[in-house]
């Protein structure tokens, strides 16, 4: 591992920067920012970003290669492992600290490869083996988007503060019904898919779904849910228990 944790003149020399950020929709959000930073920091590169959903794409433009991964079994994760050792990136960031995205950034195949440092409750013990740099921030004292835009600003990037920089494509809104005399009026409420303990319960959901109805009852609602079995049961328990009926699901 380097004991140089200047990480710029990398980036600024870079042609391909591949950015691991695997988790879920709100991991990918709250990375906006560091991915920003990364993208100042190298204007001339190729930015490619390995995420789980399909935020990274029409929403980002500034990113010129989104690759969606998808969990697949050790065979699958062996074949991709070397999709992106193809890549022949520079640099290799991995925004997450998961034992998989730490695992694919290091053996991206890439000159340069770092990493932030899993927080305690996580094992960090093999990892570094893998890595020339490591970012370290402490967890769970401020946002999570501010936590990873301060640990790769500390690796000697240009930056004054996180920003989000995304593309609203209003003929996205369209697609989806969503009429143009209700933008910028309407409520999207959308429950969690992927585990429940990050949700409320659904009696509590519920009633903070009736609580907003009765607080803005002239705003139009629209309900969605991930499209998997479980997401579509959690939003169907949802809508046969409040007491209207939104007007976009």
């Amino acid at each position: 591992m380097s004991h140089d944790r200047n990480i710029k003149p990398a980036l600024a020399a870079a042609r391909r920067v591949l950015v691991i950020d695997l988790g879920g929709l709100g991991d990918h959000i709250h990375s906006l920012p560091a991915l920003w930073l990364i993208r100042l920091n190298a204007p001339q590169a190729e930015l490619c970003v390995v995420g789980n959903s399909g935020l990274y794409g029409p929403l980002t433009p500034w990113i010129d290669r989104p690759i969606v991964y998808r969990k697949a079994g050790l065979k699958a994760d062996l074949a991709f492992i070397g999709q992106l050792r193809r890549l022949k990136a520079d640099v290799a960031i991995v925004i997450t600290s998961s034992n998989h995205a730490v695992s694919f950034g290091g053996l991206s195949g890439a000159a340069l490869r770092v990493a932030r440092k899993a927080d305690e409750n996580k094992r960090w013990s093999w990892q570094p083996w893998l890595l020339d740099v490591v970012a370290e921030h402490p967890f769970h004292e401020i946002p999570m988007y501010r936590q990873r835009w301060n640990a790769f600003r500390a690796l000697g990037l240009d930056g004054e503060q996180p920003e989000f920089h995304v593309a609203i494509d209003a003929s996205l809104r369209r697609k989806a019904g969503i009429r143009e005399a209700d933008e910028g009026r309407y409520l999207h409420l959308s429950p969690s898919a992927t585990d429940d303990r990050r949700d409320l319960p659904i009696d509590q959901m519920i009633a903070l779904w009736n609580l907003l109805r009765a607080r803005f009852p002239d705003r139009p609602f629209v309900a969605s849910g991930h499209g998997t079995d479980r997401g579509r049961a959690k939003l169907a328990a949802i809508l046969a228990g409040i007491g209207f009926t939104p007007e976009y699901v």
